[in-house]
């Protein structure tokens, strides 16, 4: 399992994720009456009546059909009003919401380690924003965070870290997420077994709700989905195997502090 001696997590106002993306690049009008640049009437940018951003003609952001839905939402109405998005982008993108995080409008509780007590104190496009900080002493403080990517190419390890929007997964801004897979093709096994690729929550964070650690594949087989799937009497949590080759029951291994 993954160590952290560092982990920053994001306080945020309302909802607590980030702000939405735009769903169609291009912005323009269409024929259909929405601006997604084809004329199905929906707003994903294909063409087959759906909203899911691929051409199977089910709902759950794969190609193959057989409307397997895996995800934290379906649609707006899943995320208070918000964009349900898939990241990265396109088929095979572990659906999740997008929702703003509220920018910080005042001095926080540690007002001496503040970064900033608004976003005008920070350089634009970036924003001042409420952290909390488990490293040690815990620590409540502001801080300027900006973009730290574009697309996956931004990232210090391209090939082992994805690029997700602000607004995803509690960040305020586009941030590099770590990768053992990033669409649902990366996950088949030596025998041809296909998985998913999912998000693990962070669960020596003790906060809600939990950050991400990453993605990784899940298959069918595993011994767990959920931690409802272990031995909850003994501590057992479902965590990733750190193989690359799914999910299983084991102690969670925490540093001392966070």
């Amino acid at each position: 399992m993954m160590r952290f001696v560092l982990v920053l997590v994001l306080l945020a106002a309302g909802c607590g994720d980030q702000a939405p993306p735009v769903i169609d690049a291009g912005g323009t009008s269409d024929a259909d009456g929405d601006t997604d640049g084809d004329t199905d009437g929906d707003t994903d940018g294909d063409t087959d009546g759906d909203t899911d951003g691929d051409t199977d003609g089910d709902t759950d952001s794969d190609e193959d059909g057989d409307s397997d839905f895996v995800g934290d939402c379906t649609g707006e109405w899943d995320c208070s009003g918000f964009p349900c998005l898939s990241v990265p982008p396109g088929p095979g993108g572990y659906p999740t919401c997008v929702i703003p995080v509220e920018p910080a409008t005042k001095p926080s509780e540690n007002p001496s380690m503040d970064e900033c007590t608004n976003s005008s104190d920070c350089k634009d496009g970036c924003g001042c924003y409420l952290l909390q900080i488990f490293a040690g002493p815990y620590a409540v403080y502001n801080a300027c965070i900006c973009d730290e990517c574009k697309t996956d190419a931004d990232c210090p390890q391209p090939k082992q870290q994805l690029c997700a929007p602000g607004g995803a997964w509690g960040a305020p801004k586009n941030h590099c997420v770590f990768a053992e897979c990033k669409t649902h093709k990366d996950c088949v096994t030596g025998d041809g077994q296909a998985g998913y690729c999912i998000p693990a929550l962070n669960k020596c964070a003790g906060i809600d709700p939990l950050p991400i650690t990453g993605k990784y594949c899940h298959f069918a087989d595993d011994p767990c989905w959920t931690d409802e799937d272990c031995d909850a009497s003994s501590g057992q949590v479902c965590i990733p195997d750190g193989k690359g080759t799914g999910f299983k029951c084991d102690y969670l291994a925490c540093p001392e502090t966070l």
